[in-house]
């Protein structure tokens, strides 16, 4: 028997002298054993990805010393053994001791009498494959959420079933065990919506003291977030309460812990809270993952107070153009980004190089979404446009473009202008509208926003598009009476440049 092994390794090792050349230039690691599982030989780029030497790998066997889990390696060793040819995903270990995925494609060696004599393995690492995978995974559910979340924003006006929805469609997102939104009524708490994951996270719920519709200033948790502006996100809320004792909460928190502020525009009306009973989880990307669903919270409620007030007829109409709104403007995006994600896993076979770039294709488009629900909270409250600043404003509009094409828009406009009123309004929906027009018939992919206050006030927006003919074309077919009017009414020069290939400029100049 073991004249038959030296016999079998010798005939491998002659063999490797017409192939090594080739062993030694590949990049995928390549490990070659006997019909024994005794390693015979390594090329470089098993040394550099693994660390072990053929004498390593051979002291304890290959399966032991190489596999993650053992029992998975002497299994392929049995298979191929039987069956000649293995290939599958395992997870190897380095000599450091860190845990790689790897592709295994194994086949049989054979002599010259079509014998199985040994095992040629050429292992390839596929940790790109996987981060993609977890990326594209993740980028899917998060869309779906906020494509459910915008379905449910449009489907239905009952308030405690949006935020069932909502609260719903963060579980799938963010892994947690319990959360709740809370609404504030005249500075107070006076209900709550919650939702919770398994018996444990219940039964806290359950026993939780609240004092019922006390002041927000009086919770901790909550005053910090209206002080700061900013989300409280706690990974180890044992060490943070022991850091920060006394603290007095709305609810017990879990293990760990975020807590936002739901606002309709610069108002905080009410919270959005998870808590997980695994410690040091949470981290400032969840929150920011949430960020869209408090927005769509926001949404919910102003869509119930309307429903309120739906016997006046400004009311209802609101209500409808609302809804219009979110089903062309932000279910549409978030759809499509959809469709995105959905097309990856296959893209990522065919044309891997293409699918970081949808990644960001992806981003973009809740970039946009997140943005176009913005646009709409202010629109929601006219007379809070008047207290956002136009760079803002303008920087929202920008992303929402961004989200449904891909334009970049330069903004450049002074912060903390000041202006008349109804010429700030007029400036603001003047830039939403023609903006609107670039993405809509332009076919740009560069636009630009210029306010400039230094003499007269003079605001311009131009695109490299395809331009149109103004002798040809009646502005009304293009969109631009609504521009037209915002202008007569506050007394503006409009001028509208374009020719046919080189783009269009809009000017509005005020005397002010």
């Amino acid at each position: 028997m073991k004249d038959k092994t030296i016999h079998q390794q010798a005939y491998i090792y002659e063999k490797l002298a017409t192939t090594n050349k080739a062993l030694e230039s590949i990049s995928d690691a390549i490990i070659i054993a006997d019909h024994d599982g005794v390693a015979i030989y390594v090329n470089p780029a098993f040394l550099r990805s693994f660390g072990y030497t053929v004498a390593e790998l051979n002291v304890g066997g290959i399966p032991n010393v190489l596999f993650q889990a053992p029992d998975v390696g002497k299994h392929i060793f049995d298979f191929m053994r039987s069956k000649g040819t293995w290939k599958g995903e395992v997870e190897l270990a380095t000599k450091q001791g860190e845990i790689v995925p790897y592709l295994l494609n194994v086949d049989s060696i054979k002599n010259d009498q079509d014998e199985p004599i040994g095992f040629i393995t050429i292992c390839t690492d596929i940790t790109s494959h996987k981060r993609v995978s977890t990326i594209q995974q993740a980028q899917h559910t998060l869309v779906q959420a906020h494509l459910n979340t915008a379905k449910a924003l449009t489907s239905t006006l009952d308030l405690a079933e949006v935020f069932k929805r909502i609260l719903d469609n963060i579980s799938h997102v963010v892994i947690s065990d319990l959360s709740n939104i809370i609404l504030i009524h005249d500075d107070r708490l006076p209900s709550f919506d919650q939702h919770e994951n398994g018996q444990q996270a219940q039964k806290i719920a359950e026993n939780a003291f609240i004092i019922d519709e006390a002041d927000v200033s009086y919770y901790d948790d909550l005053r910090y977030i209206l002080e700061t502006n900013a989300p409280l996100v706690v990974p180890n809320t044992q060490a943070y309460l022991q850091q920060h004792s006394p603290m007095t909460l709305y609810r017990p928190w879990l293990n760990s812990h975020i807590g936002m502020a739901i606002r309709l525009q610069d108002e905080i009306i009410g919270f959005l809270n998870i808590d997980s009973l695994q410690p040091d989880l949470f981290t400032r990307d969840h929150a920011d993952r949430l960020q869209l669903f408090a927005e769509q919270a926001a949404i919910a409620i102003h869509n119930a107070r309307l429903h309120v007030h739906a016997q006046k007829l400004v009311m209802l109409e609101e209500r409808q153009r609302l809804a219009r709104y979110l089903h062309d403007a932000v279910s549409q995006t978030l759809f499509s980004a959809s469709l995105i994600a959905e097309a990856l896993p296959k893209l990522w076979q065919t044309k891997p190089d293409e699918v970081f770039p949808r990644l960001e294709q992806i981003r973009n488009l809740n970039r946009g979404a997140l943005a176009k629900m913005r646009t709409l909270l202010v629109e929601l409250h006219p007379e809070r446009l008047l207290e956002a600043e136009l760079s803002t404003l303008f920087h929202q509009l920008a992303d929402g473009v961004l989200g449904q094409r891909d334009i970049e828009v330069q903004i450049d406009v002074a912060p903390e202008l000041k202006l008349p009123p109804d010429i700030h309004v007029a400036v603001y929906y003047i830039t939403q509208e023609a903006l609107n027009n670039i993405v809509k018939h332009s076919g740009a992919s560069l636009a630009a926003v210029q306010l400039n206050a230094e003499e007269s006030l003079t605001l311009k927006i131009r695109d490299n598009g395809s331009g149109f003919d103004t002798q040809q074309i009646a502005p009304t077919s293009l969109g631009l009476d609504n521009i037209k009017e915002r202008a007569r009414a506050t007394q503006a020069k409009l001028t509208i440049q374009s020719e046919i290939g080189k783009g269009t400029e809009i000017i509005v100049n005020w005397h002010i």
